[in-house]
């Protein structure tokens, strides 16, 4: 949905009133980015008030069948991993398993993966040592 209105901000910052022709002195650009989202609310919300719809205004992916398809997508996602992988989300792991193939770490390489990001900050932190 971020995309989506990002998409459409964008749009409705093209309009004439929006960016073209606009100055490239980077305050002005960081005022006008700044505010560009109120500016796209406020438009919508105009818009809405006066039920008045600018041909292209809405994004394709609002439209009902697109949202249909992507809820079946999710769907379909969800009875994949409830069904054929292994579920991450029921209950609490006592093992490194594999989502796709079901397969237990040895207890090695699950050791080595879960402390990989400590040892990873302790060596960066002596580097630094070092390097001072």
């Amino acid at each position: 949905m971020d995309q989506t209105i990002d998409k459409t901000v964008n749009k409705d910052k093209h309009t004439p009133g929006g960016t073209k022709g606009f100055s490239l002195q980077p305050a002005a650009l960081s005022r006008n980015y700044l505010a560009a989202e109120h500016r796209g609310t406020r438009l919508k919300q105009l818009r809405d008030l006066t039920d008045i719809k600018p041909p292209g205004v809405s994004h394709h992916d609002l439209k009902s069948s697109c949202i249909r398809k992507d809820e079946l997508a999710v769907q379909s996602l969800v009875d994949l991993v409830e069904t054929e992988w292994i579920n991450p989300f029921s209950g609490e792991p006592t093992e490194l398993i594999s989502l796709s193939t079901g397969t237990v770490a040895p207890s090695d390489v699950a050791t080595d993966l879960l402390t990989a990001n400590a040892r990873g900050e302790i060596h960066s932190f002596s580097i630094q040592e070092l390097s001072r």
